[in-house]
């Protein structure tokens, strides 16, 4: 049991490094970074171009990209270290908030243009995302 234990922490431990590698762009591995650079960027286009609409779900992306759901979270969740719905949600919140800052939008149509339709749940997410209510954002000293 002891060894058994050992050889999880191991494979855990492993696994947590060869992730902040991937994060902070230390593996010298070509091939791999080359990748998931490609996976990265194929995610960001589809995102880019799906975000705004508020039926756009990890399904949808999973069909898109042609990964099952469960291949996609793995990916994604070793990859960006979120799961993919906060992955989704996170886009669409940087997108949001930089339609207020760029665009002049105001809260609300940030929001739906980005592809919540919940008010109450856009600004909680913000403000958990950018440790700000999305209207701070919107005042002429924070830009």
């Amino acid at each position: 049991m002891k060894e058994l234990r050992v050889r999880v922490s191991s494979l855990i431990e492993n696994r947590e490094k060869l992730r902040k590698s991937l994060e902070t762009g230390l593996n010298n591995k070509l091939a791999l970074e080359d990748v998931t650079d490609r996976f990265l960027l194929k995610l960001n286009s589809l995102l880019t171009d799906n975000y705004q609409r508020e039926d756009f779900s990890v399904e949808n992306l999973s069909d898109i990209i042609g990964m099952s759901p469960r291949q996609l979270q793995r990916k994604i969740r070793a990859v960006a270290g979120k799961s993919p719905n906060n992955f989704i949600r996170s886009f669409r919140l940087i997108k949001a908030k930089q339609m207020i800052i760029s665009q002049k939008m105001s809260v609300s149509e940030a929001a739906y243009s980005s592809g919540f339709n919940n008010l109450s749940y856009f600004a909680k997410c913000y403000k958990e995302e950018f440790g700000e209510s999305p209207s701070m954002s919107n005042e002429p000293e924070n830009q």
